[in-house]
């Protein structure tokens, strides 16, 4: 039986993903059995059909993902209590209507430590700020009744009935100016092509033997793989350390967790890697060499 959520959704026209139950990755063994492709990306341009959504979620364990930028839907993602708390006691005293129409109209839900707002912003290009992020175009959050890594419920402190949400020109409107002068530079990571990194991926590298290259990608995290000695650090779905390939002083290299890819901002790659091409790398050998390698160091692992 498809969850009431779901239905609540539907009417509110958002466009939505199958997510690995208590994670964060989009499950590209679902969507890839109704589209014939594991990249979640269709969506940023569609919503899904009633036959995809109850092949999803008819019963079947996994998480929600809302997909942001679709229509012009944003989120506020405030990552812990206290920055939220510190926008509302700000928005209450110098943006009051806004902040009237943000509790009347908007969906609000609690994460695992913090809270999400969602909107609708002309504007909605992904930002980064020191006390909040906000999705827009090209990604997600999880949604209510989706289960954080960490055990916690997403849950719905606010639903509206009519999910006619609030519309704003840009996030400028919402936020004091400290907060915009905090802003961090936003690297454009995904690469705007018809297919996927990891399908492209798929079509050079797949024809190896007998090896499921499909499980190897849900189950080879690049973490995994790091030389020991660096320090992971995360920033929302990435995460940062000393990149191995260079002299590093301040961390250069990324994993995002979500597509399970990485890159140096200093430019080691040319272009952004799977899990096969940073360990050919890595141990100096080809990228078939490194498929073989993973394969057995998984199968063993298990």
């Amino acid at each position: 039986m498809i969850p009431n959520e779901i239905e609540y959704y539907k009417q509110s026209k958002f466009s939505l993903i199958p997510v690995k139950f208590r994670d964060k990755p989009p499950s590209g063994k679902l969507i890839s059995r109704v589209t014939g492709s594991r990249t979640w990306k269709t969506f940023t341009s569609r919503i899904p059909t009633d036959q995809e959504l109850a092949h999803w979620f008819d019963n079947n364990p996994c998480n929600v993902g809302v997909v942001t930028g679709w229509n012009d839907l944003a989120v506020l993602d405030f990552d812990d209590m206290s920055q939220y708390s510190e926008w509302a006691d700000w928005i209450q005293t110098n943006k009051p209507e806004a902040l009237a129409r943000i509790l009347d109209q908007s969906l609000i839900v609690a994460t695992s430590r913090g809270i999400h707002i969602y909107i609708y912003l002309e504007d909605c290009k992904p930002r980064k700020f020191n006390k909040l992020d906000l999705k827009g175009k090209w990604g997600y959050v999880l949604a209510p009744p989706s289960v954080h890594p960490s055990g916690k419920l997403y849950r719905f402190l606010y639903k509206p009935s009519s999910l006619d949400l609030p519309k704003f020109g840009s996030i400028e409107e919402l936020l004091p100016y400290e907060w915009i002068e905090q802003e961090f530079e936003q690297k454009e990571i995904l690469p705007r092509t018809e297919l996927s990194l990891w399908d492209q991926a798929n079509v050079v590298y797949k024809p190896i033997g007998e090896i499921d290259y499909e499980w190897l990608r849900d189950n080879a995290r690049i973490e995994n793989y790091m030389p020991t000695g660096g320090e992971l650090k995360r920033s929302g779905k990435y995460l940062l350390c000393l990149c191995p390939f260079h002299p590093d002083h301040n961390p250069s290299f990324w994993i995002d967790t979500e597509l399970n890819i990485c890159g140096c901002y200093a430019g080691c790659f040319q272009n952004h890697q799977t899990i096969f091409g940073f360990y050919a790398r890595l141990k100096s050998i080809t990228i078939n060499e490194a498929i073989i390698e993973i394969n057995q160091i998984e199968r063993s692992s298990r």
